[in-house]
């Protein structure tokens, strides 16, 4: 997949998910989770910076305190609102690529036909003077991509982000079959080899402790529960917190152990 055509995925999946959150999972903080990750991987594409920063906006527009997640404020069939105020910011600070197609019959560049903008660069954002004015604007405009291209760009035209900017990206990890991925023996030795200690528990504990000069953490016992891979999604999600590290990261490190 082109990274234009991931932004048109992106795009759509962020559209459907603030008109019909409830399709995308149970609780707002499923859906709310899952539109961030989106919005991330989408700076990365475009060449920014993560969310946070419209994310916190969005919150403090409602009066959210900064150390909750939206989540605990907001229901879920409210949250499709939230998160198209989120997508709508990220959009301001990181605009859509306008894709200007070549007119083959007379050789001339022309502007797509879903594009609101006749430009010269694909990656220029349309100017106040080439958009539409408000009110001929359908109330959805609020989430329309500025244009989608009619041809396949090189791969010389993409910007790819570089492997070390993944690996830093902030993201909450919800992956939970890449998560089941990493065995129990794997994420021991990752928190063996960052200073961690074992905490001794109950025979019949379900789960195993550790510790740091400041920290518990929990670990899946048992590698067979059914519900492995989400729980050790909370793992390394807490896990990076702690360290201040990119989820991405934890999880690549811990897949890399031989244990």
């Amino acid at each position: 997949m082109t990274a234009r055509a991931a932004l048109s995925q992106i795009h759509d999946t962020l559209t459907s998910m603030a008109a019909r959150p409830p399709m995308y999972g149970t609780t707002s903080e499923t859906v709310l989770f899952s539109a961030l990750a989106l919005l991330d991987v989408r700076a990365a594409l475009l060449g920014g910076d993560d969310c946070k920063a419209s994310y916190e906006a969005a919150k403090a527009a409602r009066g959210i305190p900064c150390a909750h997640h939206a989540c605990q404020a907001i229901e879920l069939l409210e949250i499709g609102a939230f998160i198209a105020d989120v997508y709508e910011r990220e959009r301001q600070r990181l605009p859509d690529v306008t894709v200007v197609a070549c007119d083959t019959s007379t050789g001339s560049n022309r502007s797509s036909s879903s594009s609101p903008v006749s430009g010269e660069a694909l990656s220029r954002p349309p100017s106040a003077a080439t958009q539409r004015p408000p009110s001929a604007q359908p109330a959805s405009d609020s989430l329309k991509h500025t244009g989608r291209s009619t041809r396949t760009p090189a791969l010389g035209e993409i910007a790819w982000p570089s492997t070390d900017r993944l690996l830093s990206l902030r993201v909450d990890f919800r992956d939970e079959q890449a998560a089941a991925e990493v065995t129990v023996a794997q994420a021991v030795a990752y928190l063996q080899a960052h200073g961690w200690y074992e905490a001794a528990v109950p025979a019949d504990s379900k789960w195993r402790v550790f510790k740091s000069a400041e920290n518990d953490l929990l670990v899946a016992r048992h590698r067979q529960w059914v519900d492995y891979g989400r729980r050790m999604c909370e793992t390394i999600n807490a896990l990076a917190g702690l360290e201040s590290r990119s989820p991405l990261a934890v999880w690549a490190e811990m897949r890399e152990n031989k244990a």
